[in-house]
């Protein structure tokens, strides 16, 4: 999803095709697809807790280094629209957080609840002079970008990913699946998802260079 979106970006904003990406569909497609992103790195944050803490904040420390190096890189490309907090910026912090977050599932259910409502309701209309508070969702007057996910609200769906594995986790079944060739290679885009997402843009501009 993330890659067809990006594509279909790609088109309108760079070859001028007539695809509008923020039009109703397409928007609803972005949003969906990050919500589930966000929901899978709730969910397989809980099912990595037996990698040990060690483990978790190296994969924390890889996230925030990825997310530098988009900055810096975008930076390059646009110094006016370059990311400043996009959604691996969230990633990395919203992991650290849930490193301190309260275990009880009705608690986390409550404290995404109230951060969603926060970042939906609450904080659009706020609107400050500097850059100081963007991780939390308080934009300057004037702010472009080209990715920006805030803590508020979507930290929140984060934590519902983690609700959500403790819920499925309850009726799954303990068995070992025979791997095929076929589920090795469906698979591999859910074991490399950063990768994925680091290599896809620059993947997909030179395709459609070659290409057009």
């Amino acid at each position: 999803m993330m890659v067809v979106y990006h594509f279909v970006f790609d088109l309108h904003n760079f070859y001028g095709y007539a695809i509008n990406p923020i039009s109703t569909g397409w928007w609803l497609f972005a949003r969906s697809t990050a919500i589930l992103f966000l929901l899978l790195v709730g969910i397989s944050f809980e099912l990595s807790k037996h990698r040990g803490v060690q483990r978790r904040w190296k994969r924390i420390g890889i996230v925030a280094l990825c997310a530098l190096i988009i900055t810096v890189a975008t930076y390059i490309w646009d110094p006016v629209t370059y990311i400043r907090f996009g959604i691996l910026h969230c990633i990395a912090v919203s992991l650290a957080l849930l490193t301190v977050l309260p275990k009880n599932n009705t608690l986390r259910f409550a404290i995404a609840i109230v951060v969603i409502g926060m970042g939906q309701l609450l904080l659009p209309s706020m609107r400050v002079a500097h850059e100081l508070l963007l991780p939390v969702g308080i934009r300057p007057f004037i702010f472009p970008t080209l990715d920006y996910f805030p803590l508020l609200p979507w930290f929140g769906i984060v934590v519902l990913g983690t609700v959500i594995s403790k819920q499925l986790t309850l009726h799954m079944h303990t068995y070992r699946q025979t791997e095929t060739r076929l589920i090795e290679i469906l698979a591999l885009p859910g074991r490399h998802a950063l990768l994925l997402y680091i290599l896809h843009q620059p993947f997909i501009l030179l395709l459609l260079q070659i290409a057009l």
